[in-house]
């Protein structure tokens, strides 16, 4: 047969993540003689041994490819290419005074054919030089050398190796050759005439091509840096800096200030030193067993400008522990879904000083929005290792050790994402990492600071008062500021009222909390004068046969009795009581 095509140079397809199947126009003498390339959307070529078809090879026109027999499709940005690689024999052979066999001959004329195209596809992919060149046995007359250009010898017509400096004076114009010769950029300017010089040449004029210089940004050229400060306008063309803006920390009561519970917990107090414990306002101790470390308001041992930090002094060695603040889910949809940044400021202390890691984290709650489990450590897991936490709760960032000194050192732990679904609370946990803490090892934590944003700022004191207001919304009692709840404690900040009824009736009496509570909270009643929880009758020195609270809400609560006696009295009655509502 005859062979109509002028060129066996193979042919290349662009994948598009779907075809399969790759048609070729030249004809070969088998499969074999076929060469697939598949080059990827880098560049980088592989010549194929396997996973491929060829049909109809021998056929003009009619040859394919099917890539790949198994696996995907070839992608966008990759291409396959198909060429012959015709083995270079001469295998048709012909005797004297055999027969003529037309086909034979043929045959051998198709493959020398073949051969030919092919080496005419090599050479249609050679550098060449125009027809009209009278330039003749043109060379490269050097190995090339790494790091040298490659350059014409106009004598020998042949190629030769050259270093960038010896052709700077022929390749280089006269603008970069002023530039190059010197050390800085200020002298390149001055070489080429100066700054206004260089604008002009280079088509950048002031006003039209690029932007005067601004008022406004002269301004903020001008100002002066101040730390912890930000810069905003005060008018057109003037700036200043200030402070930075408020109620950035979602971590109440970060020092340790409020303390309605008592300033001192251990396995004595009530509530004493156990695991899962609100003591200090908003903190929830955890750790791994009960009485593992007592907890109080430091005053002595704290961070530059704070009232006092947060001591915990090891009970029984060997243990872990945890700081652990929940915040509600109000105060958390500020950075669900965004970034937030922790910081906090540590140290060490005690006689042995074995308790020297830390670990901190961010986590999340993804079910029902303040219903949560507040032990979120569900198991403790050793040095090294975080705690696994509850069902529920999951670890935003990755923690690791944090190594306290003997002096207050700031801990941030920046940019984390706050983007686990379904997110509705976010807790701080701070916790110690050792687990060869010795009784009598001392740490302190204070400036606790959770904040929207990439950046830890510095820690925003927002005041006593403040605080206290916060924390009122978990937590409440009768009894003055420093007295701790107890039962007969005195009638200081009691709930005190007359009562003018038949004797051994009931009653009931309405008290209203401070400030709205976060929900109906779970109260407590103290008798002033008795190891009891009854009302007191002052007058007559005995308690009331009392139901407690009959109704409570967010706003206050409502008490039911009964006096004593049986005579037509007034009588004035004293009780104390304490609210939580803490998640």
């Amino acid at each position: 047969m005859t062979i109509q095509s002028n060129v066996n140079d193979g042919i290349t397809h662009s994948g598009n993540g779907s075809t399969t199947n790759f048609s070729f126009p030249f004809k070969v003498n088998s499969s074999s003689q076929v060469e697939v390339i598949i080059r990827d959307a880098n560049g980088d070529e592989t010549v194929l041994s396997t996973n491929y078809t060829v049909n109809n090879p021998t056929v003009e026109g009619s040859g394919t490819v099917d890539y790949p027999d198994s696996g995907d499709a070839l992608p966008s940005g990759s291409k396959i290419t198909i060429q012959p690689k015709m083995d270079y024999l001469q295998s048709t052979d012909l005797r004297n005074q055999g027969r003529f066999a037309p086909e034979t001959h043929e045959d051998a004329f198709d493959t020398l054919m073949m051969h030919i195209k092919e080496l005419k596809g090599e050479v249609n992919r050679t550098i060449q030089f125009k027809k009209s060149s009278e330039l003749t046995g043109a060379e490269f007359g050097e190995d090339p050398v790494d790091n040298r250009v490659i350059a014409w010898d106009g004598t020998t017509g042949k190629t030769k190796n050259l270093a960038a400096a010896d052709i700077e004076a022929t390749l280089v114009s006269a603008f970069w050759e002023a530039v190059l010769d010197e050390t800085d950029l200020d002298n390149s300017v001055t070489a080429l005439g100066g700054a206004s010089a260089v604008r002009t040449a280079i088509g950048t004029a002031i006003g039209s091509d690029v932007q005067a210089w601004d008022a406004d940004l002269d301004a903020f050229a001008g100002l002066t840096g101040a730390a912890d400060k930000i810069p905003y306008y005060t008018g057109a063309g003037t700036m200043s800096v200030s402070n930075l803006p408020s109620n950035r920390n979602l971590i109440i009561n970060g020092q340790g200030v409020v303390s309605q519970r008592g300033t001192s917990f251990d396995s004595s107090t009530t509530p004493a030193n156990s695991d899962d414990t609100y003591l200090l306002d908003r903190m929830l101790l955890l750790s791994d067993g009960n009485d593992i470390v007592d907890v109080s308001q430091e005053t002595t041992e704290i961070p530059n400008g704070a009232y006092s930090s947060i001591k915990f002094d090891v009970e029984t060695a060997n243990k872990q522990f945890a700081y652990c603040q929940i915040l509600e889910a109000k105060d958390a949809a500020k950075i669900i879904g965004g970034t937030a940044s922790l910081s906090f400021k540590a140290k060490k202390g005690g006689s042995n000083v074995t308790l020297e890691i830390l670990r901190a984290a961010i986590i999340s709650w993804d079910s029902t929005a303040d219903t949560v489990t507040s032990d979120v450590i569900a198991t403790w897991a050793g040095a090294g290792t975080n705690p696994t936490l509850a069902t529920n709760w999951t670890y935003e960032n990755t923690p690791s050790d944090l190594t306290l000194t003997t002096s207050f050192q700031t801990f941030k732990i920046e940019n984390v994402s706050i983007d686990t679904a379904s997110a509705n609370n976010v807790a701080v946990l701070i916790w110690c990492d050792d687990t060869d803490a010795t009784v009598g090892d001392l740490a302190y934590i204070g400036d606790i600071q959770l904040e929207e944003g990439e950046v830890a700022t510095p820690y925003e004191n927002k005041g006593f008062e403040q605080e206290l207001e916060k924390c009122l919304r978990f937590f409440q009692k009768s009894f003055n500021y420093a007295t701790v709840p107890a039962q007969s404690a005195g009638r200081t900040g009691a709930l005190e009222f007359f009562q003018s009824r038949t004797s051994g009736s009931s009653h009931c009496q309405q008290n209203y909390y401070a400030k709205p509570m976060r929900v109906s909270p779970t109260v407590t009643l103290y008798n002033p004068s008795a190891a009891n929880a009854q009302i007191r009758n002052l007058d007559t020195g005995s308690d009331c046969s009392s139901s407690g609270v009959e109704t409570n809400n967010e706003k206050g609560f409502k008490l039911t009795y009964s006096l004593p006696g049986s005579s037509d009295i007034t009588n004035l009655l004293s009780v104390q009581w304490a609210a939580s509502a803490e998640l």
